[in-house]
């Protein structure tokens, strides 16, 4: 993934601050801002705590039959989050999204939730620093 002698900690892969959304929202509400940040996950909670909605979890309620006008967001996002230390080497959360075939990481710091890491931001990292 990253040449031999580069290493980048996941906390320098953050794209973006990380998006919330009220877990009383709706599906319909969440996949209209996970389209228009152009993101693939959203928290809910606090820097204590969060949980994850992800593009995988709309499709799936969708699939389910579930209306997007109707069905919240709490009844699909994922309370048992895959989380990592903003140090964490990108190979390594690279590893470990693909061991439990994940796309998102929380990453945590000394301020809690500090971010979201993504396939695609470790595929961006690769790229950069194989060149």
């Amino acid at each position: 993934m990253l040449g031999a002698s580069e290493t980048t900690a996941v906390g320098a892969l953050r794209t973006n601050e990380p998006i919330e959304i009220d877990g009383a929202a709706t599906l319909r509400q969440a996949a209209t801002i996970l389209h228009g940040e152009a993101v693939g996950a959203l928290l809910i909670g606090n820097r204590d705590e969060v949980a994850i909605l992800t593009e995988r979890d709309v499709i799936r309620a969708l699939a389910e039959g579930h209306d997007p006008d109707e069905a919240r967001v709490e009844d699909f996002m994922t309370e048992d989050v895959e989380e990592v230390d903003i140090s964490v080497e990108a190979r390594d959360a690279a590893k470990l999204m693909l061991a439990d075939e994940i796309r998102h990481l929380v990453v945590r710091g000394r301020r809690g939730v500090e971010g979201v890491v993504s396939i695609r931001d470790l595929l961006a990292a690769a790229v950069r620093f194989g060149e």
